[in-house]
This record gives C-alpha cells, structure tokens and sequence, in this order.
C-alpha cells in the first residue's frame, strides 16, 4: 500500500511505456486502420453501384455526404457522452454501431438505403476516432506523447490504402457488398477484443474516483504495485455543467477556435486533393494509370509524415513544428501550380506535399488531448474532428465551384496551397500545456 497520495498523471508521466500500454496503443491503430477503410472504400464501391444502378451524380453524392454527415455528428455528440460515462462505454457503442449498420448496408437494394445506412454508419464511425485518440492519449507518457500518438495515426493511411487494393481484387470476383460486409466484420472481431481486455482510462477512472478498486487495477497493468486501498491525490473539482461550454472558458476559448479552423482547413486541403485531383489529372492528360500513382503517392507520403513529425514534436515546439509542417506543405503544392507538369515532377511533389500535410493533420492528434485536461478532454477532441470535418464536405461542393471558376488544372494547387498556408499560420502560436499543471487549472 502506498503512504502517499499518488498524483495519476504525475505517476504515468514518470514510468517507462509498459507492454500494455504498448498494447492499447495497437488496438488504437486497428482501431483507426478500420477508420481509414471505412472513409475509403465507398470511393471504390461507387463505379460499381454506377453499372448495377445507374446511379445519377445526385445519387452518388448523397450516398457520399450521407457518411460525412454522420462523420461530423457523430464526432461532435461523442465527446461529452465519453467526458460524462466514460471512454470505453461510448467507443464500444460506436464500435458496434459502425460494424452492424456496415453489414446491413451491404445488402441495400436502393440508393436510399445504402445512403440511410452510410449516415448510421458515419455516426459510430465519427465518434470511433476523437474517443480513441483522447483515451490512448490518456495512457501514454507526456514526454513521449506525439511519437505515440502520430504512430498510431498512420494506421489510418494505411486502412485506406488497404480498401483500394483488397477492392481492387475482390470487386472482380464478388458482389460489392462483399467490401462492407468485411467493412463490418472487422470491427465486430475487433469489438470482442476491445470488450475483454482495454481497460478504461486511467485518467477518466482518476477523475470520478468511484472505484479505486479498477483505478488500481489499471495502474498495476500499466507496470505498478498498489493494493486496491491505495490513495490517490483528490482530482481539482469540475463545476462546469457542460463539458462543452468548458472549451470557451477562460484559458480555453482562443485554443479552441485555433484547433477547430486549423484542423478545418487542413482537412478542406486533404479532401479537396484527394477529391478532385484524380479528375483534374485526367483532364490534363494524364493517363488512368499515371493519376493512380500521382494520387497514390499522397498517401503513401502520409504515413512517412505520421512517423516523422511526432517524433519531432517530442523535441520541440508541437504546435510550431506542425505550423511548420503546414507551411512546408504549402510551400511544395505551390511548386505544383508554378513548374512545368510531367508525370515524375508532380509524382515527387505530391509525395512531399503528402508527407507534410498529411503529417501536419496527423501532428493536430497529438495537440488536441494535450490542449484540455481530463474533464472535458474528450468533447474538445470531438469537437475538433466534428467540425473539421465540415472543411472535408465543403471541399465536395466548393472544389467543383472553385474549379468551375478557375478552370485549368494548375488552379486546384494554388487552392490546396492558400489553404494549406492559413492552416498553417493559424496554428504557430497556439500555446498547448502538456504538462501536470493542466489537471490542475480545471477549477474556477
């Protein structure tokens, strides 16, 4: 038995990353991997829907934002659920949520069906992401947060890569729905896991202070020795009623505006690239099979700017580097608009500008859980991701007008650039508190 109060944060910060840590911390990549399947496969399914149904562009793009839509409230609800029962509780429920509406939407026999069944399945999958980051986070040493965190992210470029190759093989010789019901059989397995070993976080059990019994259990699993009458210090009292209108207390408000428009634009460049480059490619003439690699090369650069940029935000400035990152990216889809475009000039640029931006965007998961303390921790992760996501459906639509606009493919990299750049100087001095003292400024 302990004779002092242990402090949890304090206790976590100063241990070594224990084997279960590091395994919460693959179940968080599976977890993202099925995340980035999910967003990606619809974008394969829909040349397929388009020869069995004849879809219309206004059929498609319902199907589409439907997804989005639930994405995006689903992100924004999931926070204060998981600040009020819990992390585990919620992230199980839209584990479960995602999984079954995945395997019923492959058996959709309309359009508005699988449109229905998207938007369902966007509402478990928008609160899957945010509660995942916010409850690995909550287990991860402070000094080694980001190289964690962005580690765990790249699992997300990976999943996506991963739909367009198993699609690529199993859209020849199955049914569509072959890819959503894999879509929904994952997490289900993944579902069984999560429910017999993750443990909810410690910070979370730290702060309700109902049960010291699983407080201690957890501890012990994370490398400690305590018996279940250890003592812990009292978490600073939380008087806000809302967990959402703690973001715009005092300390909170401009931080919170900084990360929600950063992240927006961010993902307003991602899916705008994503979205309308492949279209834009063909109409410069470039081949299918040159605009799959150009385009391919974005995500492949991705995961090589999840591991780098983590790594470098543990040994400086996080916000500044992930400014930094932004500003690089910019800087390079500027080169797209300005140079002469053959194949293997735009091919090594995309790879670039993938490795800063999607590092960029990767490094805002490491930020967000360090910028709030446990309290209201995961409604500010959530509220992030909910209304970036309104930059990723506005790409959808203001990409097609924007283009229309300025017609010319050379326009579209001067687009993702200005945008880029506002990320970019949106987030250099946002001052993020990865330290104890952060627990300790709750109260009013």
């Amino acid at each position: 038995m302990n004779e002092n109060p242990i402090d949890v944060r304090d206790w976590i910060d100063k241990q070594k990353i224990s084997r279960y840590q590091f395994y919460v911390l693959f179940l968080g990549f599976m977890i993202i991997f099925i995340d980035g399947y999910d967003t990606a496969v619809m974008g394969f399914i829909i040349p397929s829907l388009n020869q069995q149904w004849q879809l219309t562009p206004g059929h498609a793009g319902m199907i589409l934002g439907a997804a989005m839509l639930g994405v995006a409230l689903g992100a924004i609800a999931a926070g204060g659920l998981a600040d009020r029962f819990g992390r585990k509780k919620i992230l199980l429920s839209a584990m479960a949520l995602v999984s079954v509406m995945s395997v019923t939407g492959a058996f959709s026999t309309t359009p508005s069906q699988l449109a229905a069944f998207r938007f369902l399945s966007g509402l478990g999958l928008g609160a899957v992401m945010p509660i995942c980051v916010t409850l690995v986070a909550e287990f991860v040493p402070s000094r080694r947060k980001s190289t964690v965190m962005t580690a765990m992210y790249s699992g997300f470029s990976l999943g996506s890569g991963g739909a367009g190759l198993l699609a690529a093989w199993m859209l020849q010789h199955f049914h569509w729905g072959s890819l959503l019901l894999i879509g929904g059989l994952i997490p289900a397995l993944l579902l069984l896991l999560l429910l017999l070993t993750l443990s909810e976080s410690p910070m979370y059990l730290w702060r309700r202070a109902a049960d010291h019994k699983q407080l201690c259990h957890v501890l012990n699993r994370m490398g400690g020795c305590f018996d279940h009458r250890f003592t812990v210090r009292e978490y600073p009292f939380f008087n806000d009623k809302s967990t959402f209108s703690a973001l715009f207390s005092s300390g909170y408000s401009k931080k919170t505006l900084v990360l929600w428009l950063t992240y927006l634009f961010g993902l307003f460049t991602i899916y705008l690239l994503n979205g309308w480059m492949p279209n834009s490619l063909r109409q410069g003439g470039f081949s299918l099979t040159e605009t799959a690699w150009v385009a391919s090369g974005f995500q492949l650069g991705g995961i090589f700017g999840c591991l780098v940029i983590g790594y470098l935000m543990d040994k400086t400035s996080a916000a500044k580097m992930v400014s930094v990152f932004y500003l690089v990216g910019a800087t390079i889809l500027f080169g797209a608009f300005v140079l002469d475009k053959q194949f293997m000039t735009l091919l090594v640029l995309i790879f670039l500008s993938g490795i800063f931006i999607n590092g960029a965007q990767t490094g805002m998961q490491s930020i967000a859980p360090a910028t709030y303390p446990t309290a209201f921790r995961a409604t500010g992760v959530s509220c992030m991701h909910g209304i970036g996501r309104i930059g990723a459906i506005a790409s959808s639509s203001m990409g097609g007008v924007l283009l229309y606009a300025f017609p010319g493919e050379s326009s579209l990299y001067c687009f993702l650039a200005t945008s880029a750049l506002i990320a970019s100087l949106l987030i250099i001095n946002l001052n993020t508190t990865i330290q104890l003292i952060t627990e300790r400024q709750v109260s009013k």
